[in-house]
């Protein structure tokens, strides 16, 4: 996709609604609210992963719900995963 420097591509509804996740989880981090984190991030050639922080164990089961979720997504509502996924709120952890 080429752009005129200085302008940004139309974003659609779902690419929204990422951008706002993605805002909420830096605004968390420079709170110094999380410690560790992982990111897929789905490309129209395939996906990419990003990693950073040392509690591998937690990063674990987030992985874990992760995968819950987006089977959940898939077997319920068919195509519409990729949409469930990006109006997902960040589920902060119960004290």
């Amino acid at each position: 996709m080429s752009t005129i420097i200085g302008m940004q591509p139309k974003l659609n509804e779902d690419q929204i609604q990422i951008v706002d996740a993605l805002k909420e989880a830096l605004a968390l981090a420079l709170e110094g609210k999380i410690h560790t984190m992982g990111i897929v991030l789905c490309f129209e050639d395939g996906p990419a992963t990003l990693v950073g922080g040392r509690n591998a164990g937690a990063l674990n089961l987030g992985i874990d719900r992760l995968k819950a979720e987006v089977l959940a997504a898939t077997f319920n509502a068919g195509g519409e995963t990729v949409k469930k996924a990006a109006t997902s709120k960040i589920i902060k952890p119960r004290h």
